[in-house]
């Protein structure tokens, strides 16, 4: 359960506001990129004696592009037949079979989406921070916020966040949309 809010001090909200705007700038210098993202999922069962076992595993590797939108995009090879990678295209198709990349179980966009708290709107307009406390993360001093949405809406985050005290990046957050 998350903490009841309560007004920030001028250095609680000096630290969101740092977090909003390093948020802004990673997702503006991400806009102009399409990384990569490979995501894995190792599927489970209950098991009586061992609580949980693994039956499958799913991988999924995507192109991203997020210069018009926040949009996911399977990885798709180009240019098949030419050059040097001729044969790419094939020896692709078969490591996907072999890691069950084609079956549609998985919603590759749904795993793009929670990359980011909100792209375009994680402010203090749209959310309410709550100071929990401070904490470290490994030996990284933060900051821990609630956050919820002002209004909910659809891809509004709620849940909890750490702020880094030195440069106000966030570095981990914990929710759902």
């Amino acid at each position: 359960k998350y903490e009841q809010a309560h007004q920030l001090t001028a250095e609680q909200s000096a630290l969101v506001e740092k977090a909003i705007a390093r948020e802004k700038v990673v997702i503006k210098n991400i806009q102009q990129r399409t990384p990569l993202v490979e995501t894995y999922i190792q599927d489970m069962r209950p098991d009586p004696k061992l609580y949980q076992v693994p039956i499958g595993d799913t991988y999924m590797l995507s192109r991203v592009d997020f210069r018009k939108s926040f949009v996911d995009k399977p990885y798709a090879v180009r240019n098949k037949n030419h050059g040097f990678f001729k044969g790419s295209a094939g020896a692709l198709a078969s490591i996907g079979k072999a890691l069950h990349m084609d079956k549609e179980t998985y919603n590759n966009e749904g795993f793009t989406q929670m990359m980011f708290l909100d792209p375009t709107g994680f402010d203090q307009q749209h959310y309410v921070f709550s100071y929990v406390r401070r904490e470290f993360l490994g030996a990284v001093r933060t900051w821990e916020f609630d956050v919820h949405p002002k209004v909910s809406g659809n891809g509004r985050f709620t849940g909890r966040i750490w702020i880094e005290d030195q440069d106000g990046n966030v570095v981990r957050f914990n929710g759902s949309y």
